[in-house]
């Protein structure tokens, strides 16, 4: 298990109990924000401003900025902040709402809310790894990076269609979502469904269910599903497939024009899902490719079983120009062999990474500038 990295920030939150937004609240209030700086001096000014919003919106205090500048509607920010819940990221609130980064953290204090939604555990780890894949050129990294992308769009779509349900909301805490009913279910119709299963679980009629009652059949008609051919792969089911037509159809497109900006103007998808799909069929450039084809191995002996073997083709490494000369290895650890310190050592990997030297040559030119140091001191 790795160790967590300690600093003088984590070891001050290990000690000492952070305050309630409230007590930050009054103190503030009473005394000036120095005196609050004064009591908890283990927490930065910028997060005691933070826990003194809280406390007030908890408290019932009036604002100390009411007239600040949003770039937001109030509608925006109750979608984002329950998307942000939902996934468990306050960044995939924001994006999928296209406020700027932070932009959530001054609606979460205004409404007293401290526990900040966070992305933990294997779904943190697995994002950071597709993140790095991706960066690589990775297409199927890429193109589950733009599901997720997407699948946040939709809820964020499927929340700002919730919420216009309830008119009135507390000043304070969470957002008040609607129950699951027919009018709900009418108002999310045409949304994904996966969405909307995510964020209204069991909303929707499992497979092979029908409506509970006639209420909900005339409130939410049913919509029609292509059949889809048993040889399509599951992945056109994911949300940024949709709109991806058979692998035959796949095939004959493909065959038409082997662009992927075009089929995926095309399909309604984006290039990275386009990629995705002919890299599963071979039709990607790595496809396309010709293979050199290596020549038949001689007959073996009648009588034996010796294989033979035919050696790949060997390419001799280009000569080096007269005019460089070769650089004469220096033998520093003959005339210094004496042991280097940590900071000398550091000094030497530096070195290394700046020069181009290799590590034992830097540690060997580190060693004789120390030697000559001291010789001189």
């Amino acid at each position: 298990m790795k160790a967590r990295r300690q600093s003088f920030a984590s070891i001050d939150r290990d000690v000492y109990m952070t305050p309630e937004p409230e007590a930050v609240a009054r103190l503030v209030d009473q005394y000036g924000a120095e005196a609050a700086e004064e009591r908890w001096h283990w927490i930065d000014a910028r997060s005691l401003g933070n826990l003194a919003r809280a406390g007030r919106a908890r408290l019932g205090m009036r604002s100390l900025n009411p007239g600040r500048t949003r770039s937001s509607d109030a509608a925006q920010e109750a979608a984002a902040v329950e998307v942000a819940f939902l996934v468990g990221s306050q960044r995939a609130g924001e994006r999928a709402a296209g406020m700027n980064l932070n932009g959530l953290l001054g609606v979460l204090n205004e409404r007293g809310i401290t526990d900040m939604p966070k992305l933990r555990g294997a779904a943190r780890a697995e994002n950071s790894r597709d993140g790095h894949l991706a960066s690589r050129g990775d297409a199927e990294a890429a193109a589950r990076i733009e599901a997720r992308l997407e699948h946040e769009r939709d809820l964020y779509a499927v929340m700002r269609a919730a919420l216009a349900l309830v008119p009135e909301q507390p000043a304070t805490g969470r957002y008040v979502l609607p129950e699951n009913s027919p009018a709900l279910a009418a108002a999310l119709a045409g949304h994904p469904p996966d969405a909307v299963d995510r964020a209204f679980p069991g909303l929707l009629p499992r497979a092979g269910e029908g409506p509970v009652d006639a209420e909900w059949e005339a409130a939410a008609p049913p919509a029609e599903s292509p059949a889809i051919p048993a040889q399509e792969s599951v992945m056109n089911l994911a949300p940024r497939a949709r709109s991806v037509p058979s692998d035959a159809a796949i095939r004959a497109h493909h065959a038409e024009t082997p662009k992927a900006a075009d089929l995926a103007a095309r399909w309604g998808v984006s290039t990275a899902c386009v990629y995705q799909h002919l890299r599963r069929l071979g039709l990607g450039r790595a496809a396309e490719a010709p293979v050199p084809a290596l020549p038949a191995p001689a007959p073996a002996p009648e009588g034996t079983n010796v294989v033979a073997f035919t050696p790949a083709p060997h390419v001799e490494p280009a000569s080096v120009p007269a005019t460089v000369a070769p650089r004469a290895a220096v033998q520093w650890d003959v005339a210094f062999p004496n042991r280097l310190g940590l900071d000398d050592l550091v000094l030497a990997v530096a070195l290394s990474q700046r020069a181009g030297l290799g590590a034992d040559e830097a540690i060997r030119f580190v060693r004789a500038d120390a030697a000559a140091a001291g010789r001189q001191a």
